[in-house]
């Protein structure tokens, strides 16, 4: 029999809770440790489509990337998001577990997935920054800036790139940190030509452009949503089914005249 506790620990052995940053809240969210498995739904975030579509499926587990308790809660009702995704999942008695920036951190995680889709080259972790292991820095064949963001937008399957700088700059070394980056352009600027990221506040893209960084997005759910495949990975050899989830899609589109 497979139990929650034992899905945790195949995914903490590749993403240890002790890499998670320190304003972060990863593990186990709703649930017991020892409810028996036999199917888990992987996703980056956890909601009221993404609990109806574990039930349809028979999970009694859903592992998200994004944590669905992030700051302390005063209280568990129907009169908020969380609560009533937290009332569903105890109704349904299904555990919620979540490996947020560990996974970032995690050799083999997400950051290191992105390097590889890119192809980056004598990649390092930065390990100043953070608790020292969020950020990685690698080499590329040199390039303008204008064509290495044209390649990332054809690697990411995107119509364009959003980016900050200059479009002629040469670009040979890259940084990336998947999700919420745009906090670390400051402490990036002079170490590397390029910084890709998913968010980029206006004043972060200030900061980067009178610095000479140049800033790539991807945007945040297109930077981490390998981590259902991560999670798949990992649970391969567990004998539960692992399914990724359909529903549960970005909420951010475009819209062109």
């Amino acid at each position: 029999m497979t139990t929650v506790k034992n899905i945790i620990e195949v995914i903490e052995k590749i993403a240890p809770k002790e890499l998670a940053e320190d304003w972060d809240n990863p593990g186990l969210e709703v649930g017991s440790g020892n409810k028996s498995v036999n199917a888990v739904l992987t996703a980056l975030d956890c909601d009221m489509e993404t609990v109806l579509e574990a039930e349809k499926l028979g999970c009694e587990m859903i592992v998200t990337h994004h944590p669905l308790i992030f700051h302390p809660l005063h209280f568990v009702t129907d009169e908020t998001e969380t609560g009533r995704v937290i009332l569903a999942l105890a109704k349904r008695d299904m555990a919620l577990y979540s490996a947020h920036t560990n996974l970032d951190c995690a050799v083999g995680g997400i950051n290191d997935y992105l390097c590889k889709k890119i192809g980056l080259e004598s990649v390092k972790v930065q390990d100043d920054i953070g608790n020292g292991s969020l950020i990685r820095i690698g080499k590329i064949t040199p390039r303008s800036f204008e064509d290495f963001a044209r390649g990332l937008a054809e690697i990411f399957g995107k119509k364009y790139i959003r980016c900050v700088g200059t479009p002629d700059k040469i670009i040979e070394t890259v940084g990336i940190c998947s999700g919420g980056g745009g906090d670390y352009i400051s402490e990036m600027a002079g170490k590397c030509d390029v910084y890709i990221t998913g968010d980029v506040k206006y004043h972060m893209a200030r900061s980067a452009n009178e610095a000479g960084l140049c800033v790539a997005v991807l945007e945040h759910y297109e930077s981490e949503i390998c981590a259902e495949e991560i999670f798949e990975n990992a649970l391969k050899d567990t004998g539960v089914k692992v399914f990724k989830s359909k529903s549960n899609k970005d909420i951010v589109f475009d819209i062109f005249r």
